[in-house]
Parts: structure tokens; sequence; C-alpha cells
């Protein structure tokens, strides 16, 4: 029986194998070979891919609940981690493993969020997960890019509804070639580090950071990545084909056309007065729309009650995009009576708080960031951890940027804890956009704190405009100004085609059209250029590339009038710095008394930093950068430092010669003997006492004040000190060579060392 049933379940698993057999297909991406294998690896979840290109790679699976959640968003988790091991490497960490994700890891799971979330039919509320983790690095290809690739090939051949594939490149600009794909070293020397993402029609997210280009530059930039991401779509179709699943079918959370018609023949024209009452702050339009829903959520339970409530709440939010579409699309306005192109009131100040280094506050429709800037020294830069920097090609970091947006900001309550997934996003991009313009080589660590204080659309832009003015407050000679501006899309999508049968572009948008619109295209730059774009797309799945372009012009267009906006507060930085800038200075201490200086085991040094609260790096054999938070302590420590290095100077002494000094000091290593009067002492390590070996002075009866003969050995190269020997002039003990010439007789003429213990003094 037991033989019969293992037979039978031998049969079943090789008839499994025979359904999931390993498929391998490759394309050429900028003339590279990009494999992926799907049926080898977590072959259990619902979608498995292992990408590859050169020595790099990435498995990424995909999984879904087959139950539908009670929820008016998806559901998706998106999780990229890195492993020590695919680097040859072991954590350094104290735990020998990897903890918290980084920023890098972070910022690559949202970008392949952003690619894959709009593709998920609407309606679908299953949970779902996305899991990239590296295997294999080479140091040599990035692993984002392959990730975001494996997410669309994992939901493809998946039974997971998903209506991609999409394919992902990265495009940079190397002495103005395009490069497809560059490696980590060609970016280093790339003006444009850009990816993009595309279906085979339409862009989907563009992810880009360059040293002010031209939006003709970028548009090609975009183009040439685009033909490239078909090729990577139409592969994957292939591989749907040779190894896809069957879709599932799921039950989606949609409202039927008359729940929709109802919806909209009750309370249309009552949210229509909502969102079209100019004169509402986002407060009191927000506390009206969402009692309106209440009540129409009501009413529309009375009339279906068979239909839960999530559902009918889907059909009032599809109302919403609809009064947006009617108020762009016909009226030819927007919600708080702007034109398409018309910007928000702006408001700039700079130097609001005197304590602080630098500071600017950007005030633009109900969004405000007020953000600080602070200098330190260059030893403060961040610091990149060693698996990140092996994988990555990472540096430490002397310009960054935080972005905090604490949930007063829209009138919420919540927890303020660690920075959450969009601050770190939105942080890095405004690091991005700012990066070009400050100086490479500066005095300083600088880090710009942006603080979200209200609310309503567009606050990363804010934040680079505030950014830009807090650095010429600071006297932060940058080249150019830089301010950002966000557009819109209100579009009539084609269901079937995909086309769009109208559509208009809004420039700097507010939170609800950013809510309820198809897309958020930011883009920041000087008056010569672009320096950071970012396209997400929402209700539409997609943008033409002449849309694209459109967009692209109507931003440079926004971007100037905010730029006049703000050089009318500041249009260049201050050329004198604050009174209570951070003074760095370099002082230069001779070899022979970098001992002085340092004291013994650093002490002098340490103990000079505590009182003063400067920071001392040497710089160099003879150099030391000194760092003060203020001039004052600065001016304090150089005179610290002055009546240091001039206390009575070390006598000449010549190589070699013989001196008699007193003991002062007697210690575990040696003794301290005082060879001129006003002078500090010198040590006589316990190795150079006595030929013998000497655990400690004591043995050989050294005693304070007497006197002692040294010879002098010069001083060393790296600290300074004076080298002194007692043993150089003492006779070889006869007792050692006795008992050596014994031991050569007896051992027929080898020499056989002798035990320590029987000719050294042990005193432990």
């Amino acid at each position: 029986m037991h033989i019969a049933l293992r037979k039978l379940g031998n049969a079943c698993f090789r008839r499994i194998c025979n359904r999931s057999k390993v498929t391998s297909v490759t394309v050429e991406v900028g003339g590279k070979p990009l494999s992926f294998t799907v049926n080898k690896l977590a072959r259990i979840a619902d979608g498995a891919v292992d990408i590859q290109m050169g020595d790099t790679s990435v498995l990424v699976t995909a999984v879904s609940s087959p139950i539908a959640s009670e929820s008016l968003f998806l559901p998706l988790r998106v999780d990229y981690r890195e492993k020590a091991a695919a680097a040859g490497r072991i954590p350094p960490n104290y735990f020998r493993r990897e903890l918290r994700a980084t920023d890098r890891e972070i910022i690559t799971s949202r970008s392949i969020d952003r690619v894959v979330r709009a593709f998920f039919p609407r309606g679908f509320t299953n949970e779902t997960q996305i899991v990239g983790s590296l295997l294999s690095a080479d140091g040599v290809h990035d692993p984002d890019v392959l990730s975001i690739n494996g997410a669309s090939a994992a939901l493809t051949v998946s039974g997971i509804p998903w209506n991609g594939p999409i394919g992902a490149v990265r495009v940079g600009l190397i002495d103005g070639e395009y490069v497809l794909n560059p490696t980590k070293k060609e970016l280093l020397t790339s003006d444009l580090n850009l990816v993009v993402a595309s279906t085979d029609k339409k862009i989907v997210m563009v992810e880009a950071a360059s040293s002010e280009l031209p939006e003709d530059v970028y548009f090609r930039a975009v183009e040439l990545g685009f033909e490239e991401c078909k090729k990577i779509v139409r592969l994957l179709l292939d591989l749907q084909r040779k190894a896809g699943k069957v879709k599932r079918n799921y039950d989606l959370l949609l409202p039927t056309a008359e729940i929709c018609t109802a919806a909209r023949e009750s309370h249309q024209s009552e949210l229509m007065e909502i969102l079209t009452e100019f004169h509402s702050n986002k407060v009191e339009r927000g506390r009206a729309a969402a009692a309106a829903k209440e009540r129409a959520v009501r009413e529309l339970k009375e009339r279906y009650p068979a239909v839960s409530p999530a559902t009918l709440e889907a059909a009032y939010n599809r109302l919403g995009i609809h009064c947006l579409n009617d108020i762009v699309l016909e009226r030819g306005t927007r919600f708080d009576g702007r034109s398409f192109t018309d910007l928000r009131p702006m408001e700039c100040e700079v130097g609001l708080k005197k304590p602080l280094h630098g500071s600017a506050l950007f005030q633009r429709g109900q969004t405000q960031v007020f953000t600080t800037l602070t200098f330190d020294s260059q030893q403060s830069a961040k610091k990149t951890d060693l698996i990140s920097a092996i994988i990555g090609g990472s540096q430490d970091k002397e310009f960054m940027v935080h972005y905090e947006f604490p949930p007063f900001c829209n009138n919420e309550i919540g927890f303020i804890l660690q920075h959450n997934r969009r601050e770190i996003g939105h942080g890095a991009l405004t690091e991005n956009a700012l990066r070009p313009v400050v100086p490479e080589e500066f005095p300083f660590t600088i880090r710009l704190t942006s603080q979200v204080l209200e609310s309503n659309g567009s606050s990363s832009m804010a934040s680079i405009c505030a950014g830009s003015l807090a650095l010429m407050d600071a006297a932060v000679p940058i080249s150019s100004s830089v301010a950002g501006v966000a557009c819109g899309l209100v579009a009539k999508e084609n269901d079937e085609s995909g086309d769009f049968e109208n559509y208009r572009i809004l420039t700097d948008i507010s939170g609800l059209e950013d809510a309820l619109g198809g897309m958020d295209f930011k883009v920041a730059g000087t008056r010569d250029g672009i320096t950071a774009c970012q396209l997400d797309v929402k209700s539409v799945r997609g943008l033409p590339l002449h849309v694209f372009k459109e967009t692209l012009e109507v931003a440079t267009k926004g971007r100037h009038k905010v730029l006049d906006v703000m050089d009318e507060t500041m249009s260049e930085a201050r050329t004198e710095p604050n009174s209570n800038r951070p003074v760095y200075e370099t002082i230069t201490v001779p070899a022979v008394k970098r001992y002085k200086f340092l004291g013994p085991g650093g002490y002098r040094i340490r103990k000079l930093t505590e009182e003063t609260g400067v920071g001392i790096e040497p710089v160099g054999e003879e150099e030391f950068s000194v760092y003060a938070p203020t001039p004052s302590m600065m001016q304090d420590a150089k005179q610290r430092i002055e009546t240091l290095l001039s206390e009575a100077e070390d006598p000449e002494m010549e190589f070699g010669a013989v001196y008699t000094g007193t003991i002062v000091d007697i210690r575990d290593f040696g003794v301290m003997i005082e060879l001129f009067k006003g002078v500090s002492p010198a040590l006589v390590h316990n190795s150079q006492l006595d030929h013998r070996k000497v655990y400690h002075p004591s043995v050989l009866n050294l005693k304070l004040g007497q006197e002692m003969t040294v010879k002098y050995l010069g001083r060393d190269p790296s600290s300074g000190r004076i080298r002194l020997s007692r043993k150089a002039l003492l006779p070889p003990p006869a007792d050692r060579d006795d008992q050596t010439s014994a031991h050569h007789r007896r051992n027929g003429g080898k020499t056989k060392r002798t035990r320590p213990s029987d000719w050294i003094y042990t005193v432990r």
C-alpha cells in the first residue's frame, strides 16, 4: 500500500514538473543581454522571475490573496531588499545580518510601486505583495532597473490580473552621447541619470536627475528609452505565451452602471457646488465633501441594501473624477477658478531665525514649507553602509536633504515616528534637483531640512524652491536658483484603445487635482535647464510621447514664472555669511611638535576639543583641519593651540648621542625621564630598558628621582616622539651567550632557542 502511494506521488510530482518547465528568454538592451528565467526559483509563488544582466541577478516574486478586501484602494506592498551575500560580504553591524531597509532599497521599492500600480484592474482590492531580492551583484550593473523589469515579468507570467507588461531602461548622457543602461562607472561621468518605464504605446514612469539639461535633450533621452522598452515588452509577451499562467477570476469592487447613475443624478449638483466654491480653503472644502459623502453613501445604502458600503463609496469617488472632468474639459476652468496655466499666489521669505545658518519660507497657495540649512564639519557627512557602497557604488554625502511631512500640515492627527517611504522619496527628489548647483568643493557638510507646515499639493516642489533660497541665504555660492512645478492631467481615455479622446494639462496642481487627476509630473530646474523630474501616472495608463513633450514645455514656462517670484526675494547668494556661520581652518603642526600637540594617546587633543567644542582632524603629515561652530570658538581654540605649541622648545639632540636624565614617573610599560628642565618627559619603553624581557620596570630596581643614562635614537616619523634606549648602552648578557653555546654543542651544531624563563626576569 505504501509503495503504491509513493509511486502515485512520484508520478504526480513528475507531471507538475513537466507542466512547469524552466523557461528562459533573452533580449539585447543597449548592447547587453538581459535574460528572464521562470519556473526555476520560488515556484510556489503566483509569479517568480530571475532576471539577470551581466552577473547581477534579482529574484522578483508576486503573490496575491484570493480574497478581495473591503478597501477603496489597492493594498499593494512592494519590498526590495539587498543581501550582503550578493556582494560576497557579511553585514558589518553588531548582529551580522540585514536590518532595516536603507534609503536606496526604499527608493527602489517606490519605483516598482509607481510603475505597476496603475495597471491593476479598476476595483481590484486583493492584497498583493511584490518582493525583490538581490541574489548576486557584480558591481557593474545596477539592480534597480532590473527589479522594475522583474516585477513586470513576475506579474505578467502570474495568474494575478494585471494589464502589463511594462519595460524599463536607464539612459545616460556621456560626452554628448546617449548611453542605454550605462554601468555604474559610466554613470559617474554622465550628465544624465534617467530611468524610463513604458508599455509598447505609452510612457508610464520617468525618474531623472541631471546637470541643467535643456528640455529637448530630455525628450530625446525619453524617446530613446521608450524605443528600447518596447523590446522588453515584446519579449515579456512572448514569455507569457510560453510559460504564463491563466489569469484567475477575481471579485472586483466595482459599482454597477446603475449605482453610478443613481449617485450622479442625486448628488452631483451638491458635490459640484462644493468643489467650485473658489474661496473655500482645503480644510473647509474637505469637511464639506466628507459630510456630503457620508449622506450620499447612507442614502444609496437605503436604496441598495444588498450592496457593500465600500462599493457605494467607490461609486461616490468615481463621481468626484466625473466632476473634475466636467469642470476642466467642459467648463474650461479649475476647482479654484484658475486657468490651466495659472500658478497659485506665491510668497517667499529668507533669514527667518537668527541663530540658523540659513533659512527660507516658501508659500504657494495653501502649501507652505519651512527649510533650514545647517553647516557642519566634513566628518559629519552621511556615511554609506558598507554593503550599499559595494552594491550601489555610493559615496559619503556632504550634501543631504531631509523632507518631513508631519500630520498637522493636513489638519490631521497621527504618530510622528521614523520617516516613511514618501518622505524619503520626496527628500531624494529635492536633493537631486539642488545638487547640480551646489559647489563640489565646499568646506562644510550641508544639511537641508524641509518641513511641510501646510500641504495642498506640490509640497516636494515647494521644498526645492525653499531649499534654493535657504542655500543663498546661507551664502552658499550656488550657480543658479532652482525652482520646481508640478503638472497634472485631466483626460477622457478610451477604455478599449487607451487613446486620449480629450485632455488638458494643468500647471501647478493642488491636492485635489493630484488625487483625482491622471498624472503627477514634477519638473525642477534652473533657467538654463532641468535638474530633476518625476512622472507618475494615476487614473490614466501612461502618456503618449506627444503629451509628454507638451507637458515638458508647459512645465518650463511655469518654472520660469516661479523663478521670477523667487528672484524678487533673492536672486543670488549672499556675499557675506551670517555671523554665526561655522569656521573651518587648517593649521600646521611640525612633526617634532606632533606628540606635544596630540599628547599621550591623544589626550591633549581630546581635552582641547571637549573644552572648546571644536573638531580637529588630521589631513596630512603636518596639517590638521579645525572646525568650530562659531568664530569665537575658533578664536579660543587657536589661542590654546598657539599656547600649547609655543611652550619651551625641545633642545636640539644629536642622533646616537648619550644623555643623562632623571626618572620622574614609573609606569607599567616603561619609565618617563626628564632630560632637560622645562621640557616634557620622554618615555623609555620596557623593551628598551634591558636586553632581557622586562614586564615591569620594578624588576630592575628603578626608582623615582634616580638618574638614567640613555641613547638618543631620533624621533618616530609618524608621532614625532623622542626614541630613547637604555639597552643600547648595555653589553649583551653573558649568561645568554653561554647558554646558547652550550645548547649549540649539545644539539650537534644546531641552535635551539631557550625558554624565556631560563634567562629573563619574569615579573607579571
